[in-house]
């Protein structure tokens, strides 16, 4: 078997593959695999992505036995230095497209040829990254027999799921009274203060996008905060844009209004029997963000048909997890600025393989952040020096430490880089 990597500009030329695509679906799609099937990966062709798009097809004797479509896209990795620095590097990732390839599991060979292939075809690449793998899956199997892989790493984050009650009623049983209360006062404050009441509005068809959207520009008529204005501009991008990847699952979006005012804008598709909820917007001059905010609980409600039933019933809400300042829906990111506390990594965990190179740039970044120092309290500053011929010489800093592979560590309690 070998792998070819197929660069595909327009989805015509995916009519042979098609078939086969659907036939690898049904036998190794994994939870998210929404974001594997074809239909996906046609929105972003349709949406301008071509460049970036990329499609790794497993032949054997002439025939397609696997195909694992992926994105070369920045990644932004953040890192927690010592606990008091925040600081963040970007690596240029292969992300695999929901979770894993789809191809057979029986060949352990087949991932660590993936990964060195994806490499070589793509020496600008740093990373690659896979998010969404369920810890149960047959690919995370794979990556753990990997790990003796000579010049690349991986490390293990998070991604989060929310296994939601059949009834509205059972989900409200999980907030105490005292929260229940204070959700009925903001909720009550916020109808008198804009005056109206606060009304839900789904979007599941183009009609009720238009509708939407006309309710966005009369609030963005009326706003007079810049902020509000940034907000209900990023509003209308969201739901512009994610419409029409309408067809690769089915749309599940509901926008929270009180009388010209959006309130909260819940972006979601529905696939197979996962509901993935890709953006949480908040207005900043109407809510705040609190752990306890409305918020919570609207973005919970918008889960429910209005007969309190979840919808579709099976189903449980997925979340990708991904950098705050990426703004386009394709990217599996959730913007809840680590607001919404009731999200839990239970189920899943994002995956990066790093080069050599990557790891090295890491190093760098956290080396630098490392070895800078506190001022002592008795240290003359700048103005305070006497005029001097050397004021202007260039101080030559304390070298950084040497630090061992394993200080380097990962926000979001990553565990430490191993082996490097």
């Amino acid at each position: 078997m070998n792998i070819e990597f197929a660069q595909i500009a327009h989805a015509e030329r995916l009519d042979a593959l098609r078939p086969t695509w659907d036939e690898l679906l049904a036998r190794f799609g994994s939870d998210a695999a929404m974001y594997q099937s074809h239909r996906w990966f046609e929105a972003l062709l349709r949406q301008g992505h071509d460049r970036t798009l990329g499609l790794a097809v497993l032949n054997s004797d002439g025939a397609v036995r696997g195909l694992c479509p992926f994105r070369v896209q920045p990644i932004e990795v953040g890192f927690d230095v010592a606990g008091r620095t925040r600081a963040a590097r970007r690596f240029q990732a292969a992300t695999v497209l929901g979770g894993a390839p789809l191809w057979d599991d029986s060949d352990p060979r087949l991932t660590r040829r993936f990964i060195r292939a994806v490499f070589d075809h793509y020496p600008a690449v740093d990373a690659i990254h896979v998010p969404d793998v369920s810890a149960s899956s047959w690919f995370w199997r794979a990556v753990e027999a990997a790990q003796d892989i000579g010049a690349l790493e991986y490390l293990r984050g998070p991604f989060h799921t929310l296994a939601m009650p059949a009834t509205l009623a059972e989900h409200q049983k999980r907030f105490s009274s005292k929260r229940r209360y204070n959700y009925r006062r903001e909720q009550r404050l916020l109808e008198e203060g804009t005056g109206a009441l606060l009304v839900e509005h789904r979007v599941c068809t183009g009609a009720d996008l238009r509708a939407c959207l006309d309710r966005v520009d009369a609030a963005r008529s009326a706003a007079t905060s810049p902020a509000e204005v940034t907000f209900l501009n990023r509003v209308a991008q969201h739901l512009g844009e994610s419409f029409e990847q309408a067809d690769a699952g089915l749309f599940r979006s509901t926008l929270w209004v009180c009388g010209n005012r959006v309130v909260v804008l819940v972006l979601a598709y529905q696939f197979g029997t996962r509901v993935h909820v890709h953006v949480v917007r908040k207005n900043p001059e109407l809510l705040n963000y609190s752990p306890g905010s409305l918020a919570v609980y609207l973005f919970g409600l918008s889960l429910y048909a209005p007969d309190g039933l979840k919808r579709p019933q099976p189903v449980d809400v997925m979340y990708g997890f991904g950098s705050a300042n990426q703004t386009h829906l394709p990217h599996n990111l959730i913007e809840t600025r680590s607001r919404f506390l009731l999200l839990r990594p239970t189920l899943g965990n994002s995956l990066f393989w790093l080069t050599h190179r990557g790891v090295d740039r890491a190093k760098q970044l956290y080396n630098h952040f490392a070895g800078r120092k506190k001022r002592p309290a008795t240290e003359v500053t700048e103005a305070e020096r006497p005029m001097s011929a050397d004021r202007d010489a260039p101080e030559v800093p304390n070298p950084p430490p040497t630090l061992t592979p394993s200080e380097l560590v990962l926000s979001h309690g990553l565990p430490d880089l191993p082996h490097m």
